[in-house]
This record gives C-alpha cells, structure tokens and sequence, in this order.
C-alpha cells in the first residue's frame, strides 16, 4: 500500500506510537482509548500495526472497496473476527459523516492532501462532532 516506499513502514509505526504517547501524556487532552476512525485506510496497515495496540476498536474508510475486502477476508481477518476491527465504510472521505459522539481519535494519515479545500473544510466542520468527549483528530 506504501506504493515503493516500503521503507516508511518502521519509521511510520515507531513515530505514530510515539506521537500518540506524547499527546496522551497531555493532561490538558483527552485522548481516549476505546475507538478510533482510520480515514483513507487502505487494506489496513495503519490500523493493524498501530491503532488496534492502542483501542480497543477501530473502524476503517476507504474509498476502495477492494482494499476493505482484503482487509476483511485476510490482512486484518483476525482483528475484524476479534472485534478490534468494527465498521468497514466503502466510501471517500469527501463523503464520509462520523458518527456524533462515537471517536476518541480520528485519524486522517496518507489521505488529506487527496481532498480539495472545500471537501477538507465541510469534514474538517464534521469531525470535532463525532469526537465521544473533548477529543483528537490526528
């Protein structure tokens, strides 16, 4: 899914943990630990390797509904028959409407320099209501 860059995966993993371990260590935030959005997420890498050793569920966008179905018979199977895995939405984040209240941290890697400003400022305006308290978009 790193189109080549294969060589980001380590890297992009270590980082992220760290950045996410640095904003929970913020008194002053809210980072909660029970569910996560993966916006743009592909077959799944982001979720797998980090944002399911962080929540306890993790929903996934993508607009490639290829991508979700490998995700869901094989790359994150496991996860998805655990539950770590819930809701898979075949959909581009440009139509994409969080649920109120349901995430503690929406996490938009790899996928926001594909929205145009308008597509990015009408999300940008849905996901402070999805958050489930004072929470994050990452």
């Amino acid at each position: 899914m790193l189109g080549g860059l294969e060589e980001v995966h380590g890297p992009d993993v270590r980082d992220s943990l760290a950045f996410i371990q640095k904003l929970r260590a913020d008194s002053s935030l809210k980072v909660g630990l029970a569910y996560a959005c993966d916006c743009g997420a592909g077959i799944g890498r982001v979720t797998k390797y980090f944002l399911t050793t962080q929540f306890d569920k993790v929903d996934l966008v993508e607009q490639n509904s290829k991508f979700l179905d490998t995700a869901a018979t094989s790359y994150l199977r496991e996860e998805k028959e655990s539950g770590k895995v819930g809701d898979m939405f075949p959909v581009g984040l440009q139509n994409f409407t969080p649920a109120n209240g349901k995430y503690d941290v929406i996490w938009c890697q790899w996928v926001l320099s594909h929205l145009t400003t308008k597509t990015s400022l009408r999300f940008s305006g849905d996901v402070p209501v999805a958050w489930r308290q004072a929470d994050l978009s990452v």
